[in-house]
């Protein structure tokens, strides 16, 4: 009984690997994190769960100048007062990393998001900026 159960996680686990996602323990959210927060042509989603999606417009050259809407999966491991800390447990079309650590900080006006290895910061407005006319297009 014991091998069976060893087996089965062995292979849920071999089964997350083939589909690009890793599995991460995630942490309850405070409520002030919690929402939707926008950007033009994307969006994060925020959840209790300690889960978060985010897709984004993006422009890479094998789409010849058409643009793409990746998507990334997150999971809150940490937070530490305006910081969650998470790893990235899947995504489609991005050249974010699989595993990659992942740093949301509250920064007016909504959150932003940087991961290890990239540049960009992603910046997500929350509502009330959105419906002021704050945050772009």
């Amino acid at each position: 009984m014991r091998s069976a159960r060893l087996l089965a996680a062995c292979g849920a686990g071999l089964a997350l690997a083939v589909i690009g996602q890793v599995p991460a323990v995630s942490v309850a959210v405070p409520d002030k994190w919690v929402g939707v927060w926008s950007v033009h042509a994307g969006g994060a989603t925020v959840r209790a769960n300690g889960t978060i999606t985010m897709t984004y417009q993006a422009y890479y050259k094998r789409d010849h100048g058409l643009p793409s809407f990746p998507e990334i999966r997150m999971k809150v491991t940490s937070v530490h007062g305006n910081r969650l800390i998470g790893r990235v447990i899947g995504q489609r079309e991005s050249p974010i990393e699989v595993g990659s650590r992942l740093t949301v900080r509250q920064r007016t006006p909504g959150i932003w998001i940087k991961f290890s290895g990239s540049k960009k910061t992603f910046r997500f407005c929350d509502r009330w900026h959105r419906e002021r006319g704050d945050c772009g297009a």
